[in-house]
């Protein structure tokens, strides 16, 4: 039997869902800008789990940030 666009769907994303939970994250990218769409940067930069891929930590960026 074939399956539909979202049994795949949903069943990729229980599957992340689980990986995630049981991840340690035991490898992180450095740090890289967030893009909340291609090119619109959100002043954040990211640490990401080269495992499963959630996003392990995260902080502003000094450039972003309003100087008195």
């Amino acid at each position: 039997m074939m399956s539909t666009y979202k049994e795949l769907r949903e069943e990729f994303n229980e599957k992340v869902k689980k990986l995630r939970e049981s991840c340690k994250h035991p490898i992180t990218t450095g740090w890289m800008d967030y893009c909340w769409a291609p090119a619109h940067y959100s002043g954040v930069e990211i640490k990401v789990c080269s495992i499963c891929g959630a996003i392990v930590e995260e902080r502003e960026t000094s450039k972003n940030k309003e100087e008195d």
